[in-house]
């Protein structure tokens, strides 16, 4: 999936889960999905791992997060997110 088709996420409703490891997407791919994340009221598991998402891209997710009340689960696991970035979330 392109940075493009990750844009494009919040356009389906009905997704719950969505298994998106080892597609390096990082800090970049990380906010488009997080731009999905503020409106989406569907996903409640969203695996991330091993992305290259970093500290910014944990911020992008973060603010989502605020915003969303559906996600149950985050995995972001082998991703080189530091402190800063794991303040955040």
């Amino acid at each position: 999936m392109s940075n493009t088709d990750m844009r494009s996420l919040h356009t389906l409703p009905t997704l719950t889960e969505l298994y998106f490891a080892q597609s390096s997407i990082g800090d970049v791919g990380a906010q488009y999905i997080a731009y999905a994340l503020r409106d989406n009221k569907a996903l409640t598991r969203l695996i991330l791992g091993r992305n290259q998402i970093r500290d910014a891209g944990a911020q992008y997710l973060a603010d989502a997060l605020r915003h969303n009340k559906a996600l149950i689960h985050l995995s972001l696991g082998d991703d080189p997110i530091g402190d800063a970035g794991a303040q955040c979330l």
